[in-house]
C-alpha cells in the first residue's frame, strides 16, 4: 500500500478513514500507516461521529467489529482493540474449535459477531485451559484449548483436574488417558497438524482422552473416532442448539 501510493499508483475510492463519537479510529489504520510510511499527502474521505454501538431489535454490536478495514483486522485483533481480550489469537482459536465441534464442520470463518457469542458462553472455560496449558507447548494451541474449555462447560472438576495435569506433565500415572494425549502430542505435530482432517482427528483425540478421564477408564493408545465428541455435545444441548442457531 505504501509503494503504491510512493509510485503514484493509489487512487482515492469510497474507502477512507473514519472516527467513532468518541473520537477513536474505528476504520483506516493501515491506510493511515501506509501515508506515514510513503512521506506522500493522499487525499482520502473522513467520516466522523459514527455510533459506538449499532443494533436493531435488541441486538447490539459494536461499529468497529462490522467495518471493513482495508487490510482487514482479524477476528483477534477486533477482541483485543474492541473487547480488550487479553491472549486474543489463542482464545479466538479456541472458540472456533468451538464452533467446530457444534456445527460438526472441519473448517469454518468466523465473524467477530460469532465468536464474541461464544466468548459470552465460554470466556471463564477458555481463560481457564489457556492458563492452565500454557506450560505445555504441544497443548496450548486452539484445537486442544478449545475441546478443554468445551468439556469444562460440563465436566468442570474433572476437566480442570485433567488440564492441569496435560499442563504441568508432573506425576503422570502409567495408563491414564492425560498420560495417553501427553504422549501422543509429544511424538506427533500437535496443533500443528497441517490439513483440516489432521486437526479434526486431533480433536477427537483429546475429546475421547478427556472423556476417557471423566469415566475413570485406563488406556494407553488414543484413536480417533468422535465418541468423545458426541459426549461432550450431549452433555450440554442447549449451549450446543443455541450456537448452532447462529453459526449454522
Amino acid at each position: 500500500m505504501a509503494l503504491d501510493m510512493k509510485h503514484g499508483a493509489w487512487v482515492q475510492t469510497h474507502q477512507g478513514i473514519a472516527f467513532d463519537a468518541a473520537g477513536n479510529l474505528v476504520d483506516g489504520q493501515h491506510r493511515l500507516a501506509a501515508i506515514e510510511i510513503s512521506g506522500c499527502t493522499i487525499p482520502m474521505l473522513v467520516t466522523t461521529g459514527l455510533p459506538l454501538e449499532q443494533g436493531t431489535n435488541g441486538h447490539v454490536v459494536k461499529t468497529m467489529d462490522t467495518v471493513d478495514q482495508g487490510a482487514a483486522r482479524s477476528v483477534a485483533d477486533q477482541l483485543s482493540l474492541s473487547h480488550g481480550q487479553k491472549n486474543s489469537i489463542r482464545f479466538a482459536s479456541a472458540c472456533k474449535t468451538i464452533a467446530l465441534l457444534c456445527t460438526g464442520k472441519l473448517a469454518y470463518r468466523m465473524t467477530v459477531a460469532q465468536v464474541i457469542a461464544i466468548r459470552e458462553i465460554y470466556r471463564e472455560e477458555v481463560e481457564s485451559a489457556l492458563d492452565l496449558l500454557k506450560g505445555k507447548r504441544s497443548a496450548r494451541g486452539g484445537n486442544v484449548v478449545g475441546v478443554v474449555s468445551f468439556a469444562c462447560k460440563s465436566h468442570a472438576l474433572e476437566s480442570i483436574a485433567f488440564a492441569t495435569d496435560l499442563g504441568s506433565g508432573v506425576g503422570l500415572k502409567e495408563r491414564t488417558p492425560v498420560l495417553a494425549l501427553s504422549k501422543w502430542l509429544e511424538n506427533s505435530m500437535g496443533d500443528n497438524s497441517g490439513s483440516a482432517l489432521a486437526r479434526q482427528q486431533l480433536r477427537e483425540r483429546v475429546a475421547n482422552a478427556i472423556v476417557a478421564s471423566i469415566q475413570g477408564r485406563r488406556i494407553t493408545n488414543l484413536k480417533v473416532g468422535t465418541n468423545g465428541i458426541d459426549f461432550l455435545l450431549n452433555s450440554q444441548k442447549k449451549n450446543v442448539k443455541l450456537l448452532r442457531e447462529i453459526l449454522v
